[in-house]
């Protein structure tokens, strides 16, 4: 078997980060588009959150199922923006974590969606 080792900084992956926007029907009611927008990149590690962490925000009724973690660099994603790798899709459902407010390192919990497809984007 044979194991591939990682150097520090040989692990993070570029997404593309979509924002959702809201609009008004065609009576004037608020309501939230599908289409979104890509505003952006982001370099970060994709891992799978833990189980005391999944159990933890499945309490507070916001699902994770894996964490990102992105190098501080000023630009931060926002809850309700969805992290694109490739064809899968990251919906952030939480607020970003600064650990220890020392701005080194953002943590976004996010829950991947598979119904998330390239037709919600509007991008046939």
């Amino acid at each position: 078997m044979i194991h591939s080792f990682l150097r520090p900084g040989q692990g993070f992956q570029q997404f593309e980060v979509r924002k959702s926007y809201s609009g008004l029907s065609e009576g004037g009611r608020p309501i939230k588009k599908d289409i979104s927008k890509t505003v952006g990149y982001i370099y970060g590690i994709l891992s799978l959150a833990s189980p005391k962490e999944i159990e933890m925000w499945s309490t507070t009724e916001h699902p994770i199922s894996h964490k990102i973690v992105q190098r501080f660099s000023g630009s931060v994603v926002n809850e309700g923006d969805t992290l694109v790798l490739g064809n899968r899709f990251f919906y952030v459902n939480q607020r970003p974590r600064n650990p220890a407010d020392l701005n080194h390192f953002i943590v976004y919990f996010c829950e991947e969606r598979s119904g998330l497809d390239e037709r919600r984007y509007g991008c046939y």
